[in-house]
């Protein structure tokens, strides 16, 4: 269920900017862009992207992958309770 959290986190990361999955991938640090929908599955929480991938996820938006996963244990504590429907979208 942590991965649903993690998922959120870098959502709410890209809706602060005001990006779409498009414009988040435009700034992928490396040449290993993935899909559209792979990152709207990893934002749905759907799938947990490589330890790599997170890296360069993070790395999209400047933060580091202790800030997601510290935003993304916010979240759990915050609605952890609840269904995982009650977390924020973004």
């Amino acid at each position: 269920m942590m991965n649903v959290f993690i998922g959120r986190a870098f959502r709410v990361e890209r809706h602060k900017r005001g990006w779409t999955i498009e414009e988040a991938l435009a700034h992928w640090p490396n040449e290993k862009t993935p899909k559209i929908s792979t990152i709207a599955r990893w934002e749905r929480g759907a799938n947990l992207p490589s330890l790599s991938a997170l890296g360069d996820y993070a790395a999209v938006f400047g933060v580091d992958l202790s800030a997601i996963i510290a935003s993304a244990e916010e979240l759990k504590n915050e609605f952890g309770a609840q269904e995982v429907s009650g977390v924020p979208q973004g």
